[in-house]
């Protein structure tokens, strides 16, 4: 006990302590969790599904997963290298960026001391400049990439890209000089131990963002293009980098587009504002549009009265079906009053246009298409393939019949499991060949 005291008290073992609990248990994790949190709140912003909608069965544990799914596809994700790229400095290049982000915790408090035990790896009394200059060392590694893939256009982009996080590091420093002349120190520590005074009688307090209203803007600004975050985006843009007004905002053309932008959404905002019944964006799936009464819902078989099908197994439905999507065996019924009756009746619902010429042409009433499901989702295309017994399931809450509830007759029954979970796709082919 006494040995493990005495290293626990050694400078070198409390330092290397602090690297392994501050950096690996504490700030990685938290990488993980500001990535979520960003997800999530993007998704509040922009009206969509957010990351605590994925789950694993019954299981969403608010997100978690993303994080989960988030490392298990960094560690197996292929390790692309063009050809012609030096490979080494290639895959050298991120670990600067990384780096230099890591190593500038090694002089943030990250909680107050707890007993002679502080929650920070160095206290130096140049704090905000080590953080600065660290800091600046990411500008490295993408030139470093870009230059490394021997490509004119990976050198253009990393040295474009160096460039935003030069200039913005500029503004970046010069918002905290404010702060050094308040707080009259460079030590992080100091100036964290400065912001627990207290302006007019306690009503205040000392914080950075209330002493330096202006240079707090700065700062905030200077870190979202930092990290290069809408509105400077373009390091990390797509197709839209491409286009001249994006890049130089000097086109004659480029305001005019976007007040026209601007138009539109405030047009569209304003008159939603006073007048809900104008609100067009819904929370799906809580919220669903209503249904025009005109749209066709997935198919139903009917029965007669006296509980046998109406379906005579004429064909008619299969045979002016357009997207060839209705498969039809008819047998003989073992009573020689009652018509034939289909033993195989089949619909693809994933080939069906739903035009609804079946329901015209049928002389019997036999199939319907009222039963109010719209939107089919399924991750396998066999499962759109309904069969007799599911079309006979699938009853329309408008139908007012005492015989909806009537089990089929046994000599039917039989029938059933001849068509249960065979493929419509291939066999309905008969009327259209011929």
């Amino acid at each position: 006990m006494e040995l493990i005291i005495t290293l626990i008290q050694n400078e070198i073992v409390q330092t290397v302590l602090k690297i392994v609990v501050l950096i690996f248990l504490m700030i990685v994790p938290l990488a993980a969790l500001l990535t979520l949190m960003e997800r999530k709140w993007s998704a509040l912003i922009q009206d969509r599904i957010g990351p605590n909608r994925a789950n694993i069965g019954k299981l969403r544990i608010k997100g978690v997963f993303h994080i989960i799914a988030d490392g298990i596809k960094s560690i197996f994700k292929e390790d692309f290298v063009a050809k012609g790229t030096n490979k080494l400095l290639f895959t050298l290049a991120p670990y600067f960026s990384f780096f230099a982000a890591l190593i500038v915790f090694a002089v943030i408090p990250i909680a107050a001391p707890l007993g002679d035990f502080k929650f920070q790896i160095a206290d130096v009394d140049s704090g905000m400049l080590f953080l600065l200059a660290f800091s600046s060392l990411g500008v490295y590694g993408a030139v470093l990439a870009g230059w490394s893939t021997n490509n004119k256009y990976g050198l253009l982009g990393s040295v474009r890209s160096s460039a935003q996080m030069i200039s913005y590091e500029v503004f970046l420093g010069l918002s905290l000089v404010g702060l050094f002349l308040v707080y009259g120190s460079l030590r992080i520590s100091d100036i964290v131990a400065g912001q627990n005074e207290y302006w007019l009688n306690g009503w205040i307090p000392k914080w950075g963002i209330f002493v330096q209203p202006l240079a707090f803007l700065l700062f905030f600004t200077a870190m979202i293009a930092e990290t290069k975050r809408a509105p400077f985006d373009a390091p990390e843009g797509e197709s839209e980098i491409i286009a001249e007004r994006h890049e130089t905002l000097a086109d004659k053309l480029y305001i005019p587009a976007i007040l026209k932008g601007l138009r539109l959404t405030m047009g569209h905002f304003f008159s939603n504002l006073f007048s809900p019944k104008n609100i067009v964006t819904i929370s799906y799936p809580e919220q669903k549009r209503p249904v025009s009464p005109r749209w066709r819902g997935r198919h139903r078989l009917t029965r007669r009265d006296d509980g046998f099908l109406k379906c005579v197994a004429c064909y008619m439905c299969e045979t002016v079906c357009p997207a060839n999507c209705i498969y039809i065996e008819a047998a003989e019924h073992p009573d020689k009053s009652v018509e034939k009756y289909p033993r195989i009746f089949d619909i693809d619902e994933l080939r069906c246009i739903y035009c609804g010429l079946c329901v015209e042409a049928c002389p019997k009433d036999a199939i319907r298409m009222d039963t109010g499901i719209i939107g089919l989702s399924f991750t396998s295309r066999s499962r759109f393939d309904y069969t007799r017994n599911m079309l006979m399931d699938s009853y329309s809450p408008h139908e007012n019949t005492k015989y909806a509830d009537v089990p089929l007759p046994a000599n039917e029954r039989e029938a059933l499991p001849n068509s249960v979970g065979k493929p419509a796709v291939g066999r309905i082919s008969r009327n259209k060949s011929a």
